[in-house]
Order: structure tokens, then sequence, then C-alpha cells
């Protein structure tokens, strides 16, 4: 945030601070007790952004005048927001003034146009501006003049039934192509004598001009044409010298501006079939200008009203409009000497508690020149300003909830003005995805002083609720209790959140031993199998045996459904409900699978609300084998540089009390003994080691780059474990493996 007081905000008073915050109410207090009395200071605010280029400042204004309270603008820069009508802002002369008005003429005019292809050429005779069209054909298709001629102010051409001349297209029906200009016969003496008097007399100077021919100019009088030498003095006057020599065939086109002959263009056709364009940009000086202030208020009991708008002429007009914004429109008109309304006048024209916006209107048709600017004041007694704060509080507890979840709101506010509000309200209210408004019956009745904060806790009821919404909050709402205050945009707020209905599908997870094995996998004949179904709805808990059920295919082929209670214990489930806070319901299945060979096992998990775990059941196949085998074991990496593991598989269902791995150089001396089962669990099924060998003798020494021979001693019950055929023993001789360290 900045403040200066100069909107460059490049002074010596200049004062910077900078905020950090999430959002809400930010406050500061810069120093202004060396400013002097009536000192207009200047404010903005941006969110931070490392290239000052890109900053996105927001300006205010405030002038410091001892003892007064209200609005006003008095410096030339404070007059940024207000909005202009036929004026102009120029901020380096810091001056108003009325503004040009600038238009586009194009002209087009075609030498004895065709009558075929449905007149087609005839539209070719046309004037347009800023791409309008203005006047375009031929009224009753005869040889003709046309006049255009426009406001000197707004450029606007001048209509044909304005003036009474007894033109064609007064007379007689034309089309609302032919109703911005004026049409005279060439043939009747009548309409050329009016066109003279038309260019001579009515056409004011400065006034832009447009002349050109229709059909045939006739200018030596063929066809009975009536041309007199008044009429073509009148153009001559004008600084149309040529068009005496036209003949009576070539199309012509004259454009002008009254009184100023540097503006002239005369266009005559080469042929009788010529086209001829012109293009201009006309400019005009408008003689009005006004100018409107932002949005003064709402204020309470206005006291006085001032004014002044620079030096106007005595013949000019000038006065100031008050526009009550509440639908009630007011007009005060003063002579610009009377610059002040005190309280008797002000109450009888605002409502209390009113937004106002004052209007300038200047007209000067003499100079054309705006008088200035000094200044506009309305006194007025403060009044409160409540505002939502997010830094305080505006959060829910959860965005997404399931249905029957407890969803709170906690939305912070204060009051930012030195005056207090009683019995303030807060209204809550939802919209659904369908745009179906909600309306919650809890409304607060809050006092709030100045200066004071509070936090309002609101909880929404989410069991008949389902999808997405909005929670809106609005402070102090505009109903029969509003209060008045000073702005209401920072009032509201909002709040999205989801309520979802339970229609996720709960996660099965099934391990062996406590490991995820893969299809087919070896397992051990006495495993223990946990079955958990987890649902992410903590308020429909997993309390029944229903929501899981266990289905094992032996190896002969046979299903069977594992009962919760029977005969068999040694083939039954266990069961673990789930808890609100940890909806997961564990099953315990410790079979003895005494047959060897491949069995399935298919899982069936689902919620309260039936929603399944997937759309097919679990089912994974594993490998038994009773007796206990090993398979040849091998390291890998191999060859390794850092480390190396060992991997193998066990079968049965006991596990060795030896498990050994010996390393020997090619020579036969034993460099590391290592003891696979101090290093990590050993399981039955498929292993890879936890331990890792490094490449390191007994006594941590670094053994050096070449080939290893290495062998695995492991015994159960004090016998060597039965070795099982497999695809790697071709790797080993005489019971030793090769292993080979690269550094």
């Amino acid at each position: 945030m900045e403040l200066d007081t100069n909107l460059s905000f490049e002074s010596p008073f200049k004062q910077s601070k900078e905020i950090s915050s999430s959002g809400g109410v930010l406050r500061w207090k810069p120093n202004l007790e060396q400013l002097q009395d009536s000192t207009v200071v200047y404010w903005r605010c941006s969110p931070n952004n490392f290239y000052a280029k890109d900053m996105k400042w927001r300006h205010r204004s405030f002038q410091v005048i001892d003892g007064k309270l209200g609005w006003g603008q008095s410096h030339f820069d404070q007059l940024e927001s207000n909005s202009f009508q036929f004026l102009e802002k120029d901020d380096q002369l810091k001056s108003l003034d009325f503004a040009p008005v600038k238009r586009v003429l194009v002209a087009q005019n075609r030498g004895n146009p065709s009558f075929a292809a449905n007149f087609r050429e005839l539209y070719d005779i046309n004037f347009r501006l800023d791409g309008q069209v203005q006047g375009q054909g031929v009224c009753g298709a005869v040889p003709s003049m046309h006049i255009a001629f426009f406001n000197p102010i707004n450029l606007q051409p001048i209509p044909a039934d304005s003036l009474a001349l007894g033109h064609v297209n007064q007379v007689i029906p034309c089309s609302n192509f032919l109703k911005n200009h004026f049409m005279f016969n060439v043939k009747s003496q009548v309409q050329l004598d009016s066109m003279a008097h038309l260019l001579t007399d009515l056409i004011p100077d400065g006034s832009y001009i447009l002349a050109y021919s229709a059909m045939r100019p006739l200018v030596d009088g063929g066809e009975g044409s009536q041309w007199t030498n008044q009429l073509f003095t009148a153009f001559e006057d004008l600084g149309a010298d040529s068009l005496r020599y036209v003949g009576d065939s070539l199309p012509f086109l004259y454009f002008t501006r009254k009184g100023d002959p540097s503006v002239r263009v005369e266009l005559i056709g080469k042929n009788s079939r010529d086209v001829l364009n012109l293009y201009y940009e006309l400019e005009g000086s408008a003689n009005f200008g006004q100018m409107s202030s932002t949005q003064i208020g709402p204020i309470q009991n206005p006291s006085a009203l001032y004014w002044k708008a620079g030096n106007p002429g005595v013949e000019d007009s000038l006065s100031l409009d008050l526009n009550q914004l509440n639908g009630s429109n007011f007009s005060l008109k003063r002579n610009y000497s009377k610059d002040s309304l005190s309280d008797e006048g002000l109450g009888q024209i605002l409502n209390d508690e009113a937004s106002l916006q004052l209007g300038l209107s200047y007209f000067d048709d003499l100079n054309r020149s705006f008088p200035g600017f000094n200044y506009w004041y309305v006194l007025h007694d403060g009044i409160p300003e409540v505002a939502i704060d997010a830094k305080l509080a505006l959060n829910l507890n959860k965005t997404e909830v399931s249905q029957g979840e407890h969803l709170k709101a906690l939305v912070g506010f204060r009051n930012l003005g030195e005056y207090p509000l009683d019995s303030l309200v807060v209204h809550y209210w939802l919209v659904n995805e369908s745009g179906e408004i909600i309306d919650l019956s809890y409304e607060a009745r809050l006092k709030l002083d100045a200066g004071a904060i509070r936090i309002d806790s609101f909880d929404v009821a989410t069991k008949s609720l389902e999808g997405e919404y909005v929670l809106y909050v609005e402070v102090n709402p505009k109903d029969s209790l509003w209060q008045v205050e000073n702005a209401h945009f920072n009032n509201k707020s909002s709040l999205a959140f989801k309520v979802s209905r339970d229609r996720s599908n709960p996660i099965l997870d099934v391990t062996f031993d406590g490991i995820h094995i893969l299809d087919g996998d070896l397992v051990s004949s006495k495993p223990d199998i946990l079955i958990q179904l987890s649902d992410e709805n903590p308020f429909l808990v997993l309390d029944d045996t229903a929501s899981m059920d266990l289905y094992l295919t032996y190896p002969n082929g046979t299903q069977k459904r594992i009962p919760y209670s029977g005969a068999n214990q040694t083939e039954l489930l266990t069961f673990e409900a789930g808890t609100n806070s940890k909806n997961e319901a564990r099953v315990n299945f410790n079979p003895e699978l005494v047959q060897d060979g491949k069995y399935v096992l298919s899982v069936y998990g689902k919620d309260v609300s039936e929603n399944s775990s997937g759309e097919n059941d679990y089912s994974i196949s594993f490998e038994v084998l009773n007796r206990s085998t090993l398979t040849r074991v091998v390291n890998y990496p191999n060859p390794f540089s850092t480390s190396t593991r060992f991997v193998f598989t066990l079968t049965g269902s006991i596990l060795p009390e030896v498990f050994r791995i010996q390393v020997f150089t090619t020579s036969g001396k034993l460099v590391r003994d290592l003891d696979l089962l101090s290093a990590g669990q050993i399981r039955i099924g498929r292993n890879v080691s936890e331990l890792r060998w490094d490449g390191t003798d007994e006594y941590g020494d670094r053994l050096a780059n070449g080939v290893y021979l290495f062998r695995v001693i492991s015994k159960i019950d004090g016998e060597d474990i039965e070795q099982r055929t497999s695809e790697v023993d071709q790797y080993f001789r005489k019971g030793f493996g090769k292993m080979v360290l690269i550094r």
C-alpha cells in the first residue's frame, strides 16, 4: 500500500506499507500529522509483484479538513474515476475542455446509372457516416442535385424535413435512405432557386457541405434544365468553380466547409458513366460538456453542499445536477456565483441514508471552451461500516463431507467505522447445483460496537443434502432490518462444499503372512491370511460379517464358502468390526492346507450402502507344497559393484533354524560368512533377502574385483533342507554358485 499527496506517488511525503495476508481486512495507520489543512491525499493498494509494471493498483483519495466530515473533490487528479460526456481530460495540462467530435464521411457518385439488375447502380449514389448509410439512390429517378450539410457541433446530417424548400424529397414520398439530405430537380426553376437560397443563406458558416449530381447534372440546359447564373454563383462562392463547365452528362461531386476555403474537394467524371469516390474525416467542436461524480454515500444528516466551476461567460449556461440514487432524480440549477446549498435546502431534497451523484453541465456556444473546475463538497455525518474479515475467520471445518457428517462454518467480521451497529443480522443460505436456494432459518442478532470484531459459528445439517453446494453468508442484509453503512460489497461471501452420498467403493486388501503375493506364488501351507475392507465414510460403520464373503477353491477343483462359525475350527473366519474413527473391518483366515497343489482364494466385499469393492470379486491363485524344500539361492544383481541380495523360494510351513551363505575366493579361501536369518525375516514362498552384501570380508575390508564362489547351508530340525529343482540349477557346480564383483 502507498500514500502520497500526488497521483504519481513520487513526492517526498510518500509513505509505503507492505502487508502479508491471505485476505480479509488490511489495516494501516500512516502518519498524517505533518499535512496542512485541506491537503488532498491519494492512496493505492495492489497485490505485490516482483515486477513493478505488473502491479494492479486500485486508487482512492481523501482530503484532510479540520472539523469537516463528508465527501469532496478539489484536485484535478481526483476526477480520475468520474464520468465525462463531450469533455476531454488532459492529465498533463490538468485541464478539462470540450471534446472534439470526429466522424468519417464516405461518398460515391455514378454517372447516368442503369435501372437494370434491381436498380443496383442507383445504389452506387450514396454517402455514409461512420459506415452507416445516410443517403442512397434517387427519389423518382429524375436528374437532380443532392445537397447534404452537417451540424458543425455533432456532425449529424440535417434531415430533409427540417426545412420547407419544396425539394423533391419533401413533396413526394421517398425511401428512408433519402431523408438526411436535400434533393432538387434540375428541371424545376423553383427548386433550383431554393437550392441557391439554401447554399447562400440557410446553411450556417462552419457547416460541412456535400453536393453531388444524380442521374445527369444537365448544367448546359439539356432536357429542359433550369440552371441559372445565380445558382452557379452560389456554388462558386463555396469554391466549386468548375461546375459551369461540367456539361450535361458528366457526374459531379463537391465537398467543402462553408467559410473555410482550406476544405475543398471537387470531383468531375471523365465520362458519363464514371464513378466518383470521396473519403473525408469530419471534425466538429462541441459546445456542451458534462461531468458526473462517483457515487457519494450512502450518507446521513447532510448539512451542506459547496461547489465552484471556473469563470464562465455571461452568455454561458452552467448548472449543477444533484441526483439521488435511490430512484428519485433532482436537478438543482444554480448560477455559477451561487456556489452553496444550506442544510435547509438539502433537507428538503434528500432522503436520509441516500446515495448521491453530482453532475456539472456547461454550455458555451460562443467560445466553445470549458471554464474549468474548482471543487465540490457534500458535508454529512459518518456512518458505520461492517466487513467480513477472512483473516479473523472464513472457513468450513471441511469442504467435502459425507451425508450426516458434521459441517461447521466460521465467519469473522468487524465494524470498521466509528459508529456502533445494534441487533446486526447475519443471514445464511445454500444454493445447490441446480441453482435452487435453500434458506437456512438461523439469523443471528448481534451488537457490534465501533471497531469491534465478532466470529459467528454456524452448523450446517448435511443429513438431507447430496451434491455440491455453496453456503452464502451476508452480514447486515438489505432487508427491513438493514442498518445503513458505507459499502455492501464486503458484507457477502461464500464457501463451497460437497456432500457425498456413499457411492464410493470400499477398498479390499488381502495379505498372506503380512505381504501381498503375486498370482501363482508359493505360500505356506499354514498361511495367516488377513482381509481388510476399508470405507471412507466413517458414519456408516462396517460392523456386520455380511460385508465380506470368502471362497476357497482346492487343488481338486472343489470350491467352499468359508464360514464364520462351524465344526471345522481350522477353516473358520474371525471378524473385527470397524469404528467411526477407523472404518475398517478385518477378517483373519488361518487354514491348514494339507493338499499340495494350486488353490484359488476369492473374496467379495461390500459396504453398508451395498457398494461393492470392485466390479469383480477379488481372486488370486497360490501354490502349496507341504514338505520343506529350498531352491538354489542366487544373488542379484550379478555382477555387482556396490551390493547384492539373495533370491530363493522356500516351501512347507516351517522356517529354517540355520540359513547361512559362505563366500570363497576361487582358491577356496573363506572370506565371508553371511547369516540370512539375523538380517531380516524369512518367509515361506518367494524371498528376496533383506541382507545386502557389499563385497567386504569379515573385517569390513573391501574385496578385490573378480569371481567369488558361494554355497548355502540351511537346516530344519537339524537336517539339511531338501533341494528343489529350478531353472537356475545349471549355474551351480557341486553346490557352489558364482558371483562377480566389479567396482
